[in-house]
C-alpha cells in the first residue's frame, strides 16, 4: 500500500528542510485546502484566504513559514553546498499528482541518475560524474548493514554530487 500524499507524510519522510514550490494559482488554492484540511498553520495565525508566494517552508508540527530573502536564495540554490540531501524542494503539483519524481530543478534538462537505497528508497544523484557516483553508492550498497552506515555513505557521495532522497513508498 502506498503512502498518502500529504503534508504530514511528506515531513515524516524527508530529513532536513522542505521547501513547498507552488507554481500557479491552482497550485496555491489545492495546496491552501490540502493545508486547512490537515490542520497546518503559519505560526500562531492560522491560513491566509488566498496565497501570493510560490515558495512556502513546511516545518514540523504542521507549522508553515513564508521565506525571506535568505531563503528565496537558500532555495535557488539548492541548500547550498553543505545540504548533504537533507534539503528538499518539492514541486507541489508534481507530488500531489503522484509523480514519482516530485522535485523540483531550476533547470528542467538537469539529467538524474536514479538508485535504489536499502533503507532511504530511491535516491537521486545529480552532477557531471553522476554515473560513477552512482556505480560507487551501488558498491558500498552492497556492504551496508544498517540506516545510519547508508547515512554516511549518502554524506560521503554527497560531498561530490548532488543527493536527493526520494521518500520509500510502502
Amino acid at each position: 500500500m502506498k503512502n498518502e500524499r500529504t503534508l504530514e507524510n511528506l515531513r515524516n519522510s524527508l530529513p532536513g528542510k522542505i521547501y513547498l514550490y507552488l507554481k500557479d494559482d491552482d497550485t496555491r488554492a489545492r495546496f491552501l485546502s490540502d493545508a486547512r484540511a490537515e490542520g497546518c498553520r503559519f505560526g500562531k495565525y492560522g491560513l491566509p484566504e488566498v496565497l501570493d508566494d510560490e515558495i512556502i517552508s513546511l516545518g514540523k508540527n504542521k507549522q508553515l513559514s513564508f521565506l525571506g530573502t535568505i531563503g528565496r536564495i537558500e532555495f535557488q540554490c539548492g541548500g547550498g553546498s553543505n545540504a548533504h540531501g537533507r534539503f528538499h524542494r518539492i514541486d507541489y503539483a508534481k507530488y500531489i499528482n503522484g509523480d514519482e519524481d516530485f522535485y523540483f530543478y531550476n533547470d528542467p534538462s538537469v539529467q538524474v541518475k536514479k538508485v535504489r537505497s536499502v533503507f532511504h528508497g530511491t535516491l537521486e544523484i545529480i552532477g557531471e560524474n553522476r554515473e560513477r557516483a552512482a556505480k560507487f553508492f551501488a558498491l558500498a550498497e552492497k556492504e551496508v548493514k544498517t540506516y545510519d552506515e547508508e547515512e554516511e555513505w549518502i554524506d560521503l557521495v554527497s560531498e561530490k554530487y548532488g543527493v536527493a532522497v526520494m521518500p520509500q513508498e510502502e
